[in-house]
């Protein structure tokens, strides 16, 4: 018969035992991923970005940067 939970629900592991991550762990290792993400895009967009150097986009550039 499948163990229950102290909730009445089934056990995922099934009596194996389980990892305990602090929360400021996963914390960090979600702030690591999202910024090599994000290092990715802004050197992908810096690669493109020569091909279109004008006053106009430089100045659309900084209005987008400024509202984020």
């Amino acid at each position: 018969m499948p163990r229950k939970s102290v909730h009445g629900r089934r056990s995922i592991t099934q009596g194996e035992p389980t990892v305990k991550v602090r929360r400021n762990t996963l914390l960090l290792i979600a702030a690591l991923v999202w910024s090599a993400a994000g290092f990715n895009i802004l050197r992908i967009g810096l690669s493109a970005y020569p091909a279109y150097r004008a006053a106009g986009n430089y100045l659309l550039s900084a209005v987008v940067f400024a509202v984020f």
